[in-house]
């Protein structure tokens, strides 16, 4: 934006430029405009904020529904954004492993694919520790899905985003009752496995 679109700049330039002995006016009218000047600056300049502006509540600051989603899919999502913030729950300790199976030809021979590294692993295990858990295990609720695993007991709540995509047909959980401790077996999905194996 320049500087002279703006008639309003230009006049107050001119304001600030112009020097005093030019006018023909008594001292009073002087140092009033010095002090005028005095009180002109950078801010000055430019176009105005509205005044309305600061009176009017942000509409950006509500997220509006994408327009690809119906009214009921974005209020359903809201709802559950609102669940998640007013959570109160527990969030339980939990460690993830990888698991692969070796042969062996793997071990010995050393003559497959694979390596020690992570990406030649097949499985992922997820084991959740909730030592003050007094439920039994049909009453917890679990939630597997291809990027998320979601935990609600009346104690410990987890949702978890996973690292790597899984197939939650081919997953496995088991639950420890003396230790309290669930454990999960994920089968991953991964985009290049078809080399790795």
């Amino acid at each position: 934006m320049s500087l002279f679109e703006n008639a309003d700049s230009i006049l107050l330039l001119k304001k600030l430029l112009q020097n005093p002995e030019n006018e023909d006016s008594s001292s009073d009218s002087e140092d009033e405009n010095q002090s005028k000047r005095k009180n002109l600056g950078p801010s000055n300049f430019g176009p105005r904020p509205q005044s309305n502006a600061l009176t009017k509540p942000d509409s950006s600051l509500k997220p509006e529904p994408k327009k690809d989603q119906s009214i009921e899919e974005w209020l359903e999502a809201q709802e559950k954004e609102d669940n998640d913030i007013l959570e109160t729950r527990k969030r339980p300790e939990y460690k993830i492993t990888y698991k692969q199976s070796v042969g062996t030809e793997d071990v010995f021979l050393q003559m497959g694919n694979k390596t020690s590294a992570s990406s030649s692993c097949e499985d992922m295990i997820i084991e959740i520790e909730m030592p003050e858990e007094t439920v039994a295990v049909h009453q917890m609720d679990i939630s597997v899905t291809e990027n998320e695993i979601d935990l609600a007991t009346p104690m410990y709540r987890l949702k978890l985003p996973l690292t790597h995509p899984i197939n939650p047909d081919k997953s496995s959980a088991k639950y420890f009752t003396e230790r309290k401790t669930l454990c999960l077996t994920c089968r991953m999905n991964r985009e290049y496995d078809y080399v790795n194996f």
